[in-house]
């Protein structure tokens, strides 16, 4: 299981980061201007774009770079100025397990996507760059290091080949999307690659559930949100019902992420193992009942064609969840506080994928399954 968790932890980085410049093929020592250009899914809201770094002491963010949105993008430039408290010593790093050419290094990743803030500065979504070919997803992550070293070696399927400038480095990593096969690290940019910057919109945190009429329902029915309790109901009319979700959710029904199934074990790494969310055994239902609480039926978004269905999650904090067991179960959820709907569905080798990135090309509708007399 070593392989999964080394695997997943740098995935988590690999997978949540957004870069790309203009180097030779032998890596970038000290590049720390990112220009984020001709990025797609743009929201017309957006002010301001950066990143930061989490401490390795406590929770606390240190932000490495913010800049203007502009009309052609944003440039931002990494401070060279990383405080103690956000450098890792490579011996304790997710790196541990391999061979150093000068084991005094400390380095820091940017273990979080670039953020993008509306007027009012709220978080309206983020910028990520990969490419997918396949089954494999070839990424790029930022990484400081304080001095020149040389990382290298393999270990339970994972190669590393990566060589530090003093500064601001990019590194490359392309891996199966299912865990299978090996995953390689390195600072030379694979040949090739066309990485797209892609804005994430933030209406992923979603409050609001609107339901068409796509169901004769008697007109005093009452649409309801629920898994053990009640969480937000609202009147069916002639155009259906639209539903609230709470602003928060009460302690007792959540769960830390690092003491549900295995998170934060061997088998799947998350951002900050002490966010709390929604059990996902409790599963959000949407039940219509009539006005003596009969139950009428239920609803579920989903694209039934391609077997996706739709489910919402609640987070206290914003939270990174990723990796699985190969051949069975794939989460890459990026979670942020509030309410963030997650698709499901299994792809052709039977694994269940759990993201909170709509996957291309699905159409979703809402489907009514009336209880049985």
């Amino acid at each position: 299981m070593q392989k999964i968790k080394l695997f997943a932890t740098l995935l988590t980085v690999a997978l949540c980061t957004t870069v790309f410049v203009s180097c030779n093929t032998g890596g970038c020592g000290s590049a720390n201007v990112i220009e984020i250009r001709n990025a797609v899914n743009v929201s017309d809201n957006i002010v301001t774009v950066g990143t930061a770094i989490s401490s390795r002491i406590d929770d606390e963010n240190f932000t490495v770079a913010v800049g203007e949105w502009t009309d052609s993008g944003v440039t931002l430039t990494l401070s060279n100025e990383i405080p103690e408290a956000f450098l890792r010593p490579v011996l304790e790093s997710d790196f541990r397990h391999f061979s150093f050419s000068d084991e005094r290094a400390n380095i820091a990743v940017v273990a979080a996507p670039f953020w993008a803030l509306d007027r009012h500065y709220n978080v309206i979504g983020s910028f990520l760059i990969n490419e997918i070919i396949g089954n494999k997803r070839y990424s790029a992550a930022w990484i400081y290091a304080d001095r020149r070293v040389n990382i290298t070696g393999a270990n339970e399927g994972i190669n590393v080949d990566i060589n530090l400038r003093q500064g601001w480095n990019i590194l490359y990593t392309h891996h199966s999307l299912f865990g299978d096969g090996d995953v390689i690290m390195t600072t030379r940019r694979p040949s090739g690659m066309n990485f797209e910057w892609t804005f994430i919109s933030g209406d992923n945190s979603v409050r609001t559930i609107e339901i068409g009429n796509i169901v004769n329902l008697p007109s005093d029915s009452r649409i309801t949100v629920f898994n053990r309790d009640l969480i937000a109901s609202a009147n069916w009319g002639s155009n259906g019902a639209v539903l609230e979700l709470p602003h928060t959710m009460r302690s007792s029904d959540l769960i830390r992420v690092a003491d549900i199934f295995g998170f934060g074990s061997d088998a799947l790494i998350v951002s900050n193992p002490n966010a709390r969310i929604l059990n996902l055994d409790d599963r959000l239902m949407i039940g219509a009942f009539d006005i003596n609480d009969g139950e009428l039926g239920f609803f579920e978004l989903a694209d039934n064609e391609k077997g996706v269905e739709v489910g919402w999650i609640f987070a206290d904090r914003d939270v990174d969840i990723m990796g699985g067991e190969p051949g069975v179960i794939y989460f890459e959820l990026l979670l942020n506080r509030g309410w963030n709907m997650v698709y499901a569905y299994q792809d052709v080798n039977g694994v269940s994928i759990f993201l909170t990135q709509r996957p291309s090309g699905i159409n979703l509708e809402w489907n009514f399954f009336p209880s049985e007399d």
